[in-house]
């Protein structure tokens, strides 16, 4: 993965400081459309069972989290 162990992605200005990850997001291509043309960094992975089991329990999570105890006065 090209990715791994990267602490950062180099921006394409020569002179530009690197952009922190801060975020790894699984997207469809319906997504990447919405996200229309200004959203160029993405890294297409092939459709194969590579991910299967993570993306099996990925789909398990619920959608929202649930709010902690704490956060729910």
């Amino acid at each position: 993965m090209a990715l791994a162990g990267s602490a950062a992605v180099p921006s394409d200005k020569e002179d530009a400081v690197p952009d922190q990850i801060v975020s790894i997001g699984l997207l469809t291509a319906k997504d990447l459309e919405l996200l229309g043309q200004g959203f160029r960094r993405h890294f297409p992975i092939q459709d194969d069972d590579l991910f299967k089991d993570l993306l099996a329990k990925l789909d398990e999570l619920p959608a929202r989290p649930e709010p902690r105890a704490k956060d729910r006065r």
